[in-house]
C-alpha cells in the first residue's frame, strides 16, 4: 500500500522531525557546563503535568463533531509516527484529548468524549507495537481550546488529541 502525504502532513513530519532532533541534542552531555548530578527519574505516579515534556506537540489527531472514531487520514499519521517512535524508544508518549464545546453542551460529557479520543489514539498506538507502559493520556475536555468555539473553524481546531514525546528518564536496565 501506498501512501500520499498532503503538505499539511509532510508539514507535520517536518515539525516532528525538528522536535526529535531538538530533544537529541538536549540528550547530549554539554563538554562546556559544569557537571550537574543527574535528576531522579520521575515517579510512575507522577502527574502528566508534572513531566518534562516537549513543550509543543509533535502531532494533532483531528476528529468529526460528537466523535472518538480514528479517520483515515489519523491513521496514516498515526501509522508514521508509530515507525518513528519505535525508533526513538527513549521517548514516551502523552496524549491529551480535547473537545470543542457549544452553547448548552455539559462539561462531563466534553471530558468523557475527550477521554475517548485519547483512549482511541492510544489503542492504535497499542495495537501497532507501542507499549503500555511508554504511553500516558489525560482528558482536558473544552478546558484548553486552539480555536474559538464561536466558529465552524476554531470548533474543529478543538476536536483533537494532541500528542507529547517527553524523554524517558529511567535507567535502561529499567525499560
Amino acid at each position: 500500500m501506498q501512501y500520499r502525504l498532503t503538505a499539511r502532513g509532510k508539514i507535520v513530519i517536518s515539525v516532528f522531525f525538528l522536535v526529535l532532533l531538538y530533544g537529541l541534542f538536549l540528550s547530549l552531555p554539554h563538554t562546556l557546563s559544569s557537571p550537574t548530578p543527574p535528576d531522579p527519574p520521575p515517579s510512575k505516579e507522577a502527574d502528566f503535568i508534572n513531566r518534562d515534556y516537549l513543550h509543543k506537540a509533535v502531532l494533532t489527531i483531528y476528529f468529526e463533531p460528537d466523535q472518538y472514531e480514528l479517520t483515515e487520514d489519523s491513521r496514516r499519521s498515526l501509522s508514521i509516527f508509530i515507525n518513528l517512535v519505535r525508533i526513538y524508544n527513549h521517548f514516551t508518549i502523552s496524549l491529551k484529548g480535547h473537545t470543542a464545546t457549544t452553547t448548552g453542551q455539559n462539561s462531563l460529557t466534553n471530558m468523557a468524549l475527550s477521554q475517548k479520543r485519547a483512549e482511541a489514539v492510544k489503542n492504535y498506538l497499542l495495537t501497532h507495537g507501542i507499549t503500555a507502559d511508554r504511553i500516558s493520556l489525560v482528558a482536558s475536555g473544552n478546558q484548553e481550546p486552539a480555536g474559538s468555539n464561536k466558529t465552524p473553524e476554531g470548533r474543529a481546531l478543538n476536536r483533537r488529541v494532541d500528542i507529547y514525546l517527553f524523554q524517558d528518564l529511567r535507567p535502561v536496565g529499567d525499560h
